[in-house]
């Protein structure tokens, strides 16, 4: 059962029923929260940080007695955390899906789960210790992990939005013979389409660093009046996009959405059938005219001939009634 000192004479206990606070020298036991698997503990200032299993990583505020879930929806790898270790204004967390670091500060999550050698490892309940020379060690379904935390660092400026392939009309561009350039599909900035070949798929993958976890959120201008939620989804598709120009805006995120790590924009123009073309239009429109104009003028020297006609069939009528008078 994972233990720590509340107060010098209080003890917090982490179990299989909830969290706790228990008085030594009464005896009596406060319950702070119960229905919850709580695996470890920390306490840093007010806050009580619980490992859980199925809630993830929960904050309980000691003065207010709130508390403030995070989950994979906030970045961690998994729901199922196991252990933790603090370091500066960090949480360390050994979930069953890999290590992760927690800033107690901003909320901002980096995971280490495709890290060699983190990948693959699922983290042992309230199996982890802080070593006398500053190196912190967790057990794993593959035994003890040990690692330096000034070592293992991040670059966020390394992180880049990779245009892995593009498919349109079923086919990678690659192999689609109209389209390829003669540049990487990473190298892509612009595509053009006809009529037939409106609907497309854009593959991403993230370089760099930050090769897990991070989230994909993107905006086409034209079509889309918002941003898409930030998913982990790796593949844009878009079908029977009509004709014009427009303008693809990506966005990476890293996987507590706290920031942008990449943005990239790919600019898109579908040349429509020729008879959705402006010229086309216009022609049309004068062509309507010009038939408009053509049948009233028909119609108009129609008018004017019979006009003639009952003329020239009312003078012999008025002819002989003059000479019988």
């Amino acid at each position: 059962m994972p233990s720590v000192n509340y107060r010098p004479k209080k003890i917090v206990l982490a179990c299989t029923h909830g969290l706790f606070v228990l008085d030594k020298e009464k005896g009596y036991i406060d319950m702070l929260l119960n229905n919850i698997l709580a695996n470890d503990i920390v306490l840093t200032g007010n806050d009580i940080w619980i490992a859980t299993s199925g809630v993830g990583l929960i904050r309980y505020d000691r003065t207010n007695r709130t508390t403030k879930s995070f989950t994979t929806q906030s970045g961690l790898p998994s729901n199922y955390v196991n252990s933790l270790l603090q370091e500066g204004d960090c949480l360390w967390l050994g979930t069953e899906n890999g290590l992760c670091r927690f800033s107690t500060a901003d909320r901002s999550v980096y995971t280490y789960a495709n890290n060699y050698p983190l990948s693959g490892l699922s983290f042992n309940p309230n199996s982890c210790g802080r070593l006398r020379d500053g190196n912190l060690i967790f057990g794993t379904n593959k035994g003890a992990v040990m690692l330096n935390p000034g070592m293992i660092g991040q670059n966020s400026s390394q992180a880049r939005i990779f245009f892995q392939d593009i498919t349109v009309s079923g086919s990678s561009i690659r192999e689609n013979d109209p389209l390829p350039a003669p540049v990487p599909v990473n190298k892509y900035t612009e595509l053009a389409l006809n009529y037939k070949q409106n609907n497309f798929i854009l593959e991403l993958i993230s370089t760099g660093m930050y090769n897990t976890g991070v989230k994909f959120s993107w905006k086409m201008e034209g079509i889309d009046q918002d941003w898409s939620p930030p998913a982990d989804l790796r593949f844009i598709t878009y079908t029977n996009l009509p004709g014009g120009k427009f303008r693809l805006n990506i966005r990476m995120y890293d996987n507590s959405l706290s920031r942008i790590l990449d943005e990239r924009v790919l600019n898109i123009q579908v040349v429509p059938p020729f008879w959705e073309t402006w010229w086309f239009h216009l022609l049309s429109l004068l062509l309507a005219l010009g038939l408009i104009f053509y049948g009233l003028r028909a119609y108009s020297n129609h008018l004017k001939q019979k006009h003639v006609r009952d003329k020239i069939r009312f003078l012999p009528i008025w002819h002989t009634i003059y000479r019988l008078h």
